[in-house]
């Protein structure tokens, strides 16, 4: 079971890798510091959420069509009582909603210990589960996984397909950009 202070704890490696960060990320600090539930779906000042950002060996970007929000967007989803990290809950979303099996799925320990990005968006009002508008806090992390099969979760997931860099919707940017300067850095010399 993940911990608010496993929560702080990421944050203070996501912003030692990426300070420019640290007043972006104040809120969610403040929320985690305020609401042990902030890893609940039941939170609705706002909660902390998992995705990933997959690539595969031609340097590929993987999305699904979320079937309630009507976009593309990287797999991903809730944390749940079970995980054990919240690289680990992007692992099991992204296993879920892709049918792609769990050890087809690889994480660096670099990118295991911090996500590459923190992005805060609203998630409409759902009156079908009594949920009103609120925030998710997205932790996406970067995973690899090669070209296999997959089986999407049809409740969930209109579709998923492997995407260019190029191709991708323009709300990635910022997540790549990132990426991209992670990887030119000497990753042993980063926290």
């Amino acid at each position: 079971m993940i911990s608010t202070q496993d929560v702080l704890n990421t944050l203070d490696i996501y912003c030692q890798r990426f300070p420019e960060t640290a007043e972006y990320v104040a809120d969610l600090r403040e929320l985690v510091a305020e609401s042990p539930s902030c890893l609940s779906r039941s939170e609705f000042r706002g909660h902390i959420t998992c995705s990933a950002l997959v690539t595969n060996t031609d340097g590929e970007i993987l999305l699904i069509h979320h079937r309630a929000l009507d976009r593309w967007l990287a797999p991903g989803g809730h944390v749940e009582r079970n995980d054990d990290s919240l690289a680990a809950a992007a692992m099991r979303e992204l296993s879920e909603e892709t049918g792609i099996a769990r050890e087809k799925i690889s994480i660096s320990p670099w990118w295991a210990r911090a996500p590459l990005h923190v992005d805060r968006h609203t998630i409409p009002a759902n009156p079908a589960k009594n949920e009103p508008e609120h925030e998710h806090w997205d932790f996406c992390y970067r995973l690899n996984c090669d070209s296999p099969t997959m089986r999407i979760d049809a409740d969930e997931v209109c579709d998923v397909r492997w995407c260019s860099p190029g191709n991708l919707p323009e709300r990635f940017y910022r997540t790549m950009r990132a990426m991209k300067a992670c990887e030119a850095m000497l990753i042993d010399r980063i926290p």
